[in-house]
């Protein structure tokens, strides 16, 4: 049995299924367990817990906007690998966090164990769009960004093994920092999930979300100006009448959903948008079965295009067609299954492709998923290649 620390910036409990299925469920069948430690906003203190029966140190989640955040995350850190003295660890794995990054590769130098650094989202660029953008407060997130994405790169380029989420983003690091040892690892889905297992609350929820019969377009996922949330609304408002955009979500920006509702109400939408909050998982799954298409509209920044996104997959995966922009990652499963349509940067091309929308074969655009992006089939490839390193 191998065991390997993980530090993740991800909040506990967390939001991500690819975690949980990879690390908690399938890498342990193959002999790789976890111990995680992970940041929870009502941990006071240092807090040996569980998740999913595998080892959980929980430390208090600290603002990265406060000056001395480094240095109080990386104390919180070493006193947390202090209550692991007596566990032989066989590598270290970080999850995007930076200061994480410059723990965990002392961590993996002083324990001589191999250092592995997973990119799923370009942060601290994001934090630099922010910063030019004026969204949240300019010169912190400026130094959030420079800082961050100096520490990152120093560390992937020290990383054993770079894992990418996206092609685009392997790419992107081979090109900048001449990354030689990476693997990419993209967004899955747990194929175990029976579409039609969600028939009878899906009918419920087309009822209520559309009495009189109308096509349901839904959206999931963050609400904010970033990923410019109104262009849902513009998109709708191109479309008949017979149509309606239910929206799952939640603001990232306070305020945000208020905006959404007046500019609704400046296009004449009425009812027709509809506002749903967050959703749990099993709630997201009756909506994409109760929906006639899915909508993924990512705008053609260059943080996002770097981004695997998750709804198109689960769209695919529950056999509903998704119209999606030029995500390059999305771009490649739509055109590998025949799952969806890929628009332009444009609400027009949209409201046609939801209008044009022909009969897809979805059920076998599901088993075309399943064969690349299942969690079982990428723990597999991730297991392999763990197996050359740890």
């Amino acid at each position: 049995m191998k065991k390997l620390l993980i530090l993740s910036g991800e909040e506990f409990p967390n939001p991500y299924l690819s975690l949980d299925l990879i690390f908690n469920h399938y890498l342990p069948e193959r002999g790789i367990h976890p111990i995680w430690v992970m940041p929870q906003r009502k941990a006071k203190k240092l807090t040996l817990s569980s998740w999913k029966g595998k080892p959980l140190l929980l430390i208090p989640k600290l603002s990265s906007l406060h000056p001395l955040y480094p240095f109080k995350l990386r104390l919180l850190i070493e006193r947390a690998l202090e209550k692991l003295k007596g566990e032989n660890l066989d590598g270290v794995w970080v999850r995007d966090n930076p200061v994480m990054a410059q723990a965990g590769y002392k961590i993996a130098r002083q324990r001589k164990i191999p250092f592995l650094y997973r990119i799923s989202h370009l942060k601290e660029e994001e934090s630099l769009l922010y910063s030019s953008m004026g969204i949240g407060p300019k010169v912190p997130n400026w130094i959030r960004g420079r800082a961050g994405k100096f520490l990152r790169d120093l560390f992937l380029r020290k990383a054993d093994l770079a894992i990418p989420i996206s092609s685009k983003m392997e790419d992107y690091l081979r090109r900048r920092l001449k990354l030689r040892k990476t693997f990419l690892l993209p967004e899955g889905v747990d194929g175990r999930v029976e579409p039609r297992a969600y028939d009878g609350e899906a009918t419920r929820l087309r009822k209520a979300l559309a009495p009189r019969g109308e096509k349901i377009i839904s959206y999931i996922g963050v609400l904010s100006r970033f990923r410019q949330g109104h262009f849902l609304l513009e998109v709708l408002s191109l479309l008949p009448q017979n149509y309606i955009l239910a929206i799952a979500g939640w603001e990232r920006e306070r305020g945000y959903i208020n905006f959404l509702l007046q500019r609704a109400r400046d296009l004449g939408l009425g009812s027709r948008a509809k506002f749903l909050g967050f959703l749990t998982r099993e709630r997201v799954y009756s909506l994409i079965r109760a929906s006639h298409a899915g909508l993924s509209p990512f705008p053609p920044n260059p943080v996002l295009l770097h981004n695997s996104p998750i709804k198109p997959l689960e769209f695919i995966m529950m056999e509903r067609p998704v119209v999606s922009s030029q995500v390059p990652d999305t771009v490649e499963i739509i055109r590998k299954t025949g799952g969806g349509i890929i628009c332009s940067w444009d609400p027009g091309c949209f409201a046609r492709a939801l209008q044009e929308l022909e009969e897809l074969p979805m059920e076998e655009a599901r088993e075309k998923l399943l064969e690349e992006r299942d969690f079982g089939v990428l723990a597999e490839k991730l297991y392999r290649r763990l197996s050359l390193v740890i």
